[in-house]
């Protein structure tokens, strides 16, 4: 009964199998998903056929019959499932599950239901054979009879396709997984088929490549392959994520077989080459990052590949001893079968052929780059246990004599590897294999180094072939420092990494550490970046070493001692980086033996302590350089600084003090003191100013040299504010008034040595900036402090420039008006113009001096708004001082005939900056100045009253002269009638109207009539009652000129007698006179001459015309015109 059954069913399922297939042929019209979902229905039912016969042990006939059914009914199934109407949808529908972005994804399809599912059911009921044999044999049911063999493409097609398709069931993993165990029905498809499908179509590429690049032929269809292999890698990524654990294993060593083949060496199948690390090795992303990127290579798809295969876990039980181990091994058997040098066609474990000495292609580099890559891969995601040996890759080239490019691959991997493994605290031995791996690199290249010769650079110029070996070498021996520097750097980097000191111990004790140190030694030779770099390698061990045996760090010390010491007593002095480098390494090395109790940072800091690097140097600059840098780290431990303030404030203060070419580290002292002492001299508000709101503010050089000034004016006002408002200096208890008030004699001092330290331009670059600080010192009254008198002493040959502090003259002290000494000032002021004159310097004088009397440069102004000079001390100088120039500047008797145009011109310049006062507003301060200008006027008429108006045979200096005499009497006309129509009111004013206009009127007339200029003369009987001008002069043109003495104060009388005193003196011990030719010669000094100008008298002449034009406008301004 149950075989007639069977047979009838079959015979059944034959008949309606035979219908379907006619409904479903190539000529009639298709209704597949109809068809298909009764064709599963039919399957199940020959499944259970199947599964009765096998049970009942029905044999012969029937159990053929029933066999051959299924295997019919399985291809039909096939063949309508995957028919081409459908794959397009398939693809689509997988996907868009695979939710990954780079597989491309059809924005409108319908889900085949009935053809997934009859994939499903294929899966879990194929009879007979195993499911990796009706993949295998998938072709030819898809294609019948009409094509015998497929396309590697179509294969691995329809492969990937029907994986999808199955992992892209919701729960087929977790069900698979579930069942394992209990019924082999529900056995998880892996990646069955995909292995032969893929090493198919390698082989096929490849192949067609070579042929088609040997016939030079360019074929689209390749290019097309090749944008498929691509989303196939792809695909194989997204399915092993989808899959279980080791399903990728044999994948992976097919894919590695055809990488390694010799005709591809490691390169990318379809992607251009490429030596960049791929982004998720770089960053070294967890299991859940490994997917498919749009950038992604082949073999970057490969390495993802690789390592998700090896990082994922087994969902295995711990206690499961046995599937562990049966795990274990087969990640020790893939990791063994992805070597980089296991490859089927890599041969013996002999390094690559990369010798520099070779021509090294990009395909070639990048053959070499794709074996680190793989090494770093397999070394990072590789389980505890089964991580492949560091030797495997360490030998993989000669690293001393590759090509540069090819070393950084190396050190790359080095770096990469070092990363993968300090987050591993069981693999100590693995970072001192990989320190003896660095050091080996370092030594390589050093050995290398002393190969090349030093080219003399002045050959580097030249020509023939002398020049072009020197140039060869020069650029070897720079490629080797560069190769140095990188590895130093790296090594410094992974050292920066480790957890602690017994990890970063491990990673700097190598074979050779003894020489790396002795390697630093300045007799070596080697380039200060280098020596720069492998300090920082010593620093960055030195930061984890807080738990080193003392003894270790002392013997570290003793060592590097004398490595300093070399550097520090060579000829050339080390640059820069490497003082930085060398004083980091020291810094460090002694805050752990501080720490530890060993010694105190006096032991280093001190200028003749035992350890200090300044005493080590004999003090050189080098040796100076080191300690201002040592000084600013030292200056971070408040605890010590306290005690030591005064002479960090010293230290500090004559280091930005020094010559511009000298300050080079001073600035990380200002950082480091700004932020740990912001309470001292008020540095905290110093710093938040120069920060001008700036987050995380620091000095850099070029900032200290400009902002100085600035805070060297600080440290002065606050030294000076602490001590009138009794407040303590700081919360630091040993900075008392008076060590403060010794700052400024630091300040002072600095500024005198570094003035000492300089020649010619730079030197007088310097004088203004002492003169600032002296003036700001000049404001204040402190109670010890004086200000050296070599800075006040204007006879003092050293500095002759410092005339120019002729302002300090008048500083208020704070609101207390300036107590002027009377010979002091007439002195400096006859000096400065006397030097200015023979220097030939005199507009730089004038613009000086005309800013300091004139009241109008917002410089003089302080925080608080006051200006810092005393207005009527200076209106009194003026009225006293000006006039003894001016009244005998066309006495060729006296040296005012070379002095007084000076003067004259700054009274002018001070008459004509009126507008810009910053009194302009205030009547009484105004009346003074009015009354002042007048003064100057009246001196200007008495020059003109004791000489003759006959200028016919005149030198030119004495036409300029009265032309400036003209101007300035212009000036004031016009001052005084722009101070009437501003106060006219101001009876002060008023009273000098008659002196202004009779004073005008008369220098017109002397001036028209010594150059007979048409006049229109005031008395016109008077001119032609006398026709000569020396007459008319003699007669002072008719005009009543009263004496404007009476108007000056006893103060200002006896102010200019010490000034006329003072220049009599001058001009008889200092000035001497040959006719027209004047020699000054001060005491100690070299004498020098005074010649005429030679003018042009109808030059000079036309200067007298414009003059006299420009009082004539004034007089129009007084009405008298």
């Amino acid at each position: 009964m149950l075989k007639a059954f069977i047979a009838s069913t079959c015979d059944d399922v034959d008949t309606l199998r035979q219908e379907i297939e006619s409904c479903n042929s190539a000529r009639s019209q298709p209704h597949v998903a109809g068809t298909v979902a009764v064709l599963n229905r039919l399957l199940i039912l020959a499944h259970q056929i199947a599964r009765i016969s096998k049970s009942a042990a029905i044999e012969g006939a029937v159990s053929v019959k029933v066999l051959e059914s299924n295997q019919m009914l399985v291809k039909l199934a096939w063949f309508l499932t995957l028919r081409q109407e459908n794959t397009a949808n398939l693809f689509s529908y997988i996907a868009k599950r695979s939710g990954s972005h780079s597989v491309r994804d059809a924005l409108l399809f319908h889900i085949p239901v009935a053809e997934i599912e009859t994939i499903v059911i294929l899966h879990q009921v194929c009879p007979g054979q195993s499911w990796a044999t009706y993949l295998n044999n998938l072709p030819s049911y898809l294609l019948g009879a009409e094509k015998s063999e497929a396309h590697p493409a179509e294969t691995l097609a329809y492969t990937i396709l029907i994986l999808g398709c199955l992992y892209s069931v919701d729960g087929v993993r977790e069900r698979t997984a579930g069942a394992r165990e209990f019924s082999d029905i529900f056995a998880s498809p892996g990646l069955s088929g995909l292995p032969t499908a893929m090493t198919d179509f390698l082989r096929f590429f490849t192949q067609e490549t070579a042929r088609r690049k040997s016939k030079r032929i360019k074929d689209p269809h390749l290019k097309k392959l090749a944008q498929f292999g691509l989303v196939a890698f792809q695909w194989c990524l997204v399915l092993a994520r989808s899959s279980e654990e080791d399903a990728a294993d044999n994948l992976l060593k097919q894919m590695f077989k055809q990488y390694s083949n010799k005709s591809n060496n490691m390169l990318d199948f379809f992607s251009p080459t490429t030596t960049e690390v791929p982004r998720f090795l770089d960053r070294q992303v967890g299991i859940s990052e490994l997917a498919p990127q749009p950038d992604d290579t082949d073999f970057h798809l490969f390495l993802k590949l690789t390592a998700f295969t090896l990082a994922v876990q087994p969902s295995i039980g711990s206690q499961d001893n046995e599937r562990l181990r049966k795990f274990k091994l087969r990640k020790l058997s893939l990791v063994f079968s992805l070597l980089p040098n296991n490859g089927r066609d890599a041969g013996d474990d002999k390094p690559l052929l990369v010798e520099e000495s070779k021509p090294l292609t990009v395909r070639d580099l990048g053959a070499v780059a794709n074996r680190y890559l793989l090494f770093s891969t397999l070394y990072h995601y590789a389980p505890a246990g089964v991580k492949p040996e560091i030797s495997k890759v360490r030998d993989l080239v000669e690293f001393g004599n590759a090509h540069d490019a090819v070393c950084t691959l190396a050190l790359r991997c080095w770096a990469s590897t070092v990363r993968s493994t300090i987050p591993q605290s069981a693999y100590a031995p693995e970072l001192h294999e990989l320190a003896v791996w660095i050091q080996d690199m370092i030594f390589k290249i050093s050995d290398k180094l002393k190969e090349i010769p030093v080219a003399d650079n002045d050959g580097l110029g030249g020509d023939g072939e002398e020049s072009y070996v020197a140039n060869a070498h020069r650029q070897n021996r720079e490629t080797a420092n560069s190769r140095l520097i990188s590895i130093a750097k790296v090594y410094a980097e992974a050292l920066d990494l480790c957890f602690g000191e017994c990890q970063a111990r491990y990673l700097l004790t190598g074979d050779r550490l003894p020489d790396l140190i002795r390697l630093c030694d300045a007799r070596n030779g080697l380039d200060d970046r280098v020596i720069s770099r492998i300090f920082d390698v010593l620093t960055a061990y030195l930061r984890k070493a807080s738990g080193a045996p003392t003894d270790s760090v002392k013997m570290l010390r003793d060592d590097l001692r004398e490595i300093v010491l070399t550097h520090l007593s060579r000829p050339r002095p080390p640059d820069d980086m490497l003082m930085m480098s060398m004083v980091e390494t020291w810094y460090t090395l002694a805050h752990i033996l501080v720490d530890g109790g060993n010694n105190t940072w006096d032991d280093y800091w001190s200028i003749w302590a035992s350890y200090s690097i300044y005493r080590f140097g004999g003090g050189t600059d080098a040796a100076r350089h080191c300690r201002v840098i040592m000084s600013s780290k030292i200056a971070s431990n408040r605890a010590f600084v306290v005690s030591q303030i005064r002479e960090f404030l010293t230290s500090w203060l004559t280091g930005i003090l020094g010559p511009e070419d000298d300050i080079r580290f001073e600035h990380l002292l200002t950082n480091t003191l700004m932020k740990t002492f912001p309470d001292i001299l008020g540095l905290g508000d110093l710093r938040r100013k120069l920060a001008d709101g700036a987050p995380n503010f620091d000095l850099t050089r070029n900032d200290l040299i400009k902002h100085r000034l600035e805070i060297v004016r600080h440290v002065v006002r606050n030294v000076i504010q602490d001590a009138q408002s009794a407040n303590e200096l700081s919360c630091v208890a040993s900075l008392t008034q008076l060590h403060a008030e010794r700052l400024l004699e630091t300040i002072t001092s600095a500024l005198k040595d570094t003035w000492g330290r300089l020649e010619g331009a730079t030197r007088q670059a310097w004088t203004p900036f002492i003169h600032e600080v002296v003036f700001e010192l000049s404001r204040y009254s402190f109670p010890t402090f004086r200000i050296d008198p070599w800075f006040l002493d204007p006879e003092d040959l050293e500095l002759e420039d410092k005339v120019l502090h002729l302002e300090r003259l008048f500083v208020c002290h704070l609101g207390i008006s300036a107590q002027l000494d009377d010979e002091y000032a007439v002195a400096t002021f006859r000096i400065a113009c006397e030097l200015a004159v023979v220097h030939d310097t005199t507009e730089d004088l004038i613009k000086h001096l005309a800013t300091t009397f004139s009241a109008s440069d917002v410089k003089y102004i302080d925080d608080e708004g006051r200006f810092m000079l005393d207005i009527p001390a200076q209106f009194r100088f003026i009225r006293a001082v000006f006039p003894v120039y001016i009244e005998r500047v066309l006495d060729d008797r006296c040296p005012t005939v070379v002095l007084g145009p000076t003067v004259m011109a700054i009274a002018t310049e001070i008459c004509n900056r009126l507008e810009t006062r910053v009194d302009l507003e205030d009547q009484p301060r105004m009346e003074q100045f009015a009354a002042m200008t007048v003064v100057l006027m009246s001196a200007a008429v008495k020059a003109l009253q004791s000489t003759p108006c006959d200028y016919e045979t005149a030198f030119g200096s004495a036409l300029g002269a009265l032309a400036d005499l003209v101007c300035l009497c212009a000036s004031v006309c016009s001052r005084w009638a722009h101070l009437h129509l501003l106060f006219p009111t101001s009876a002060a004013t008023l009273a000098l109207q008659e002196n202004v206009q009779t004073y005008g009127l008369y220098v017109y007339e002397y001036a028209c009539s010594a150059l007979r200029l048409p006049c229109i003369p005031t008395d016109p009987n008077f001119w032609a009652a006398h026709s000569s001008s020396r007459v008319r002069s003699a007669k002072d043109f008719g005009f009543y000129l009263t004496d404007i003495e009476s108007f000056n104060t006893e103060d200002v009388v006896a102010l200019n007698k010490v000034a006329r005193n003072d220049l009599e003196h001058s001009a008889r011990e200092l000035w001497t006179r040959a006719g027209p030719v004047w020699r000054y010669r001060r005491p100690g000094s070299s004498e020098w001459t005074l010649e005429p100008e030679g003018h042009k008298a109808e030059e000079v002449r036309e200067d007298v015309r414009m003059a006299v034009q420009e009082l004539l406008r004034a007089l129009e301004l007084l009405g008298v015109k």
